[in-house]
């Protein structure tokens, strides 16, 4: 964003020095010569005028913020996440939203804003780093969902049961399957990890195929758990806090506020699940 700061500074003074220019340039014409030659020579003052004003409004509306690019980190699905309805919120606030939308991870968010690869995050859980701002968006639910086909019996897995059937295993750092792993060796178990994904999206094919258990978040498990696709384990739930994060030097940008501001607003519209399922694991 430094080096769009100081594009716009060249930008304003280019638009400053032309339209300076361009007025000298009428005054010499009418100062040196007659009044037919100044008559002949207005239509292309007029037009040099214009086009300085342009370029110098274009700066102004670059310092603005207009056209700037606004660089947000997904987590998760694009869908979930209402990356729709955000961009029409901004593009409505401002037509010139340059909004860029990135994939990253929630443990790789903080580096990608401290390295300028990102402007805002979304991340599960809510960052302490002193560096960083945060906002809570939202409690979202996750379950541990086992395809019908892998389990012996009907009766209610335990936990050593589960942890022993195949599991599809995200990799990164995924928050939720922390959370998961916590709890096998809390209870010292270790889950027969039989394949390994880099995203939930794998993890979504692989355990719709049967291949194996897996985590999920609740909207996401619950159309699969309807058309007997997968048995939800009433033990596995969990909950994460959804957050948006920044870099706490970035506070008072205008751009990062207005967008800051739609996103949340979005957000605090969205309908809550919070005391409609179990908050830890049984």
């Amino acid at each position: 964003m430094k080096d769009q700061g100081r594009r716009q500074d060249d930008a304003q003074v280019d638009g400053e020095d032309h339209l300076a220019g361009a007025k000298g340039a009428a005054a010499e014409n009418n100062a040196g010569n007659d009044g037919r030659a100044a008559g002949r020579g207005l239509p292309a003052i007029e037009e040099l005028l214009e086009q300085a004003e342009r370029l110098q409004r274009k700066a102004a509306g670059l310092r603005r913020g207009s056209g700037e690019p606004l660089h947000i980190g997904l987590n998760t699905d694009p869908g979930f996440l209402q990356v729709g309805a955000i961009n029409r919120r901004l593009r409505h606030l401002n037509a010139e939203f340059n909004v860029i939308f990135i994939s990253s991870e929630t443990s790789h968010a903080p580096r990608l804003l401290r390295q300028g690869q990102l402007d805002l995050a979304f991340v599960y859980g809510r960052p302490s780093d002193p560096d960083l701002c945060c906002e809570p968006l939202a409690e979202v639910h996750f379950c541990i969902v086992i395809p019908p086909p892998l389990l012996q019996t009907r009766q209610e897995p335990d936990w050593e049961e589960v942890a022993s059937l195949p599991w599809i295993w995200a990799e990164h750092s995924s928050l939720p399957y922390t959370a998961v792993l916590h709890e096998f060796t809390r209870r010292r178990l270790k889950p027969n990890r039989a394949v390994r994904a880099v995203d939930e999206f794998i993890v979504r094919q692989l355990v719709i195929e049967g291949q194996g258990v897996a985590v999920m978040r609740e909207d996401e498990a619950l159309p699969l758990a309807d058309d007997g696709t997968v048995s939800i384990w009433s033990k596995g739930w969990l909950r994460l806090p959804l957050s948006l994060i920044w870099l706490a030097r970035n506070e008072k940008n205008q751009l990062l506020r207005l967008a800051r501001e739609a996103i949340c607003e979005l957000w605090s519209a969205r309908p809550s699940t919070a005391e409609s399922r179990p908050g830890g694991f049984g």
